[in-house]
């Protein structure tokens, strides 16, 4: 799989050979390099499988936890 933020450059080996006799041939590596684009971030809920039902007291201070979610951003920078 390609992805920028683990490998912004790919070395990609090739073979080149003729039809002659004898028949030459010759090796090297086409250089690609990727180029980043903006990914979603990935939202996970600690704890939880899927995204829990979150509730809190409707006499619950201003400021109260209701719950924790956790998102990263994959892209690099």
């Amino acid at each position: 799989m390609l992805d920028y933020e683990t490998r912004p450059v790919v070395l990609v080996p090739y073979v080149a050979s003729d039809d002659h006799n004898p028949s030459a041939s010759g090796t090297g590596f086409v250089v690609v390099n990727l180029e980043d684009v903006n990914e979603a971030p990935i939202v996970t809920w600690p704890g939880e499988g899927s995204a829990p039902a979150l509730s809190i007291l409707e006499d619950s201070v201003v400021g109260a936890a209701v719950g924790r979610i956790v998102a990263i951003d994959p892209d690099n920078g």
